[in-house]
């Protein structure tokens, strides 16, 4: 099991090379909705450093929301969003020789995305076309992993370890109580139950079996870092 966390997106320094050390996979943020030039190098370096795999984490041009806000995107509107973004990481990345070895798109344009089948199957086809052998992480639910795999693009599904889920096995908007969970026991036991079953218990108590190959951790969640130990020694160990 792979573990991805976001990255670059404002947390100290210090933070980022803490939670970098125990996860396999770092989503970068590519200066949209965080993150600048410098910390995509300094991100970059410490995923080659620490031997972690560096993804591009795209999202909506909104730094006032954090790229949280829903809006209205069409097909082209969304390949110029990756293009300008993803295009940007992965100059920087060459020219340290370091691989991009995937994408996750960020916060509202994640869901966005995940809804629409129309924009998931055109940004698979664009990501073959534009930045052949990245993989793509996609929800186990939505839209995006069908339409990655039919037109011959690796995605991963992903879980949140530190996010509640709908009945319906989406993630509870952020908006609302409880979206984000704080309570460390109830984390702890989420996983290891979907580590023992592969399933995750919705607001309702409806088990939720999700194929996901990555478990994500945010890196502004009150227990980060603890979440990031745990989840290695959970998965590595079982490995």
């Amino acid at each position: 099991m792979d573990i991805n966390c976001d990255l670059g997106e404002g947390e100290p320094a210090a933070r980022t090379r803490q939670i970098l050390r125990w996860v396999s996979s770092a989503n970068i943020a590519c200066g949209a909705h965080a993150g600048s030039e410098r910390t995509m190098r300094a991100c970059l370096k410490l995923c080659h450093h620490l031997g972690v795999n560096a993804g591009a984490h795209p999202g909506f041009d909104d730094r006032e929301n954090f790229g949280r806000k829903e809006e209205a995107v069409s097909g082209a509107n969304l390949q110029a969003l990756i293009s300008s973004q993803v295009g940007k990481l992965v100059s920087l990345a060459q020219a340290e020789g370091i691989p991009i070895a995937h994408i996750k798109l960020h916060g509202a344009l994640y869901h966005v995305v995940e809804r629409d089948k129309d924009l998931a199957s055109g940004y698979a086809a664009f990501v073959k076309e534009r930045f052949p052998g990245i993989r793509l992480i996609a929800s186990p639910r939505g839209e995006l992993i069908g339409a990655a795999r039919s037109c011959g693009v690796q995605a991963w599904g992903e879980l949140f370890s530190d996010r509640a889920y709908t009945p319906q096995g989406g993630l509870v908007p952020r908006s609302q109580p409880g979206a984000v969970l704080t309570d460390w026991p109830e984390i702890r036991r989420r996983m290891e139950t979907f580590r023992a079953s592969g399933a995750v218990s919705a607001t309702d108590g409806t088990l939720l079996v999700l194929d996901a190959q990555t478990v994500c951790v945010h890196a502004d969640s009150p227990n980060a870092l603890r979440i990031a130990r745990f989840l290695a020694s959970l998965f590595r160990a079982a490995d």
